[in-house]
């Protein structure tokens, strides 16, 4: 009797040790799967990013060309307008431009 409740304790534990290796392996790859995914995800996220980081830089370059353009706009209608002013006329305006920002640099 003591025999056959040895050969079955032995069964038994051989048993469980199989499917605790068993298990052990499903948590291993389990894991890696995991980690797989993760490391996928961050590979989409980098990418997400960087596409939005490009769109981005193009309408930022986008919008300083034309606020370029209407800056230089400004400039030659402002040129034109002052074209046929007499020389002291310009003088006086530019005193007059210099004045304001000198009582604006004061202010918050």
């Amino acid at each position: 009797m003591q025999g056959d409740d040895l050969h079955r304790l032995t069964e038994t534990e051989a048993r469980l040790a199989a499917r605790l290796a068993e298990a052990e392996e499903e948590a291993r790859r389990r894991v890696e799967e995991a980690r797989a995914d993760a490391e996928r995800a961050e590979r989409e996220l980098a990418a997400e990013l960087a596409a939005a980081e490009t769109a981005l830089a193009r309408e930022v370059e986008a919008e300083v060309g034309r606020q370029r353009s209407a800056l230089a706009e400004r400039a030659r209608a402002e040129a034109a307008r002052l074209d046929g002013l007499q020389a002291a006329e310009v003088s006086e305006l530019a005193e007059a431009v210099v004045a304001r920002l000198l009582a604006n640099e004061g202010r918050p």
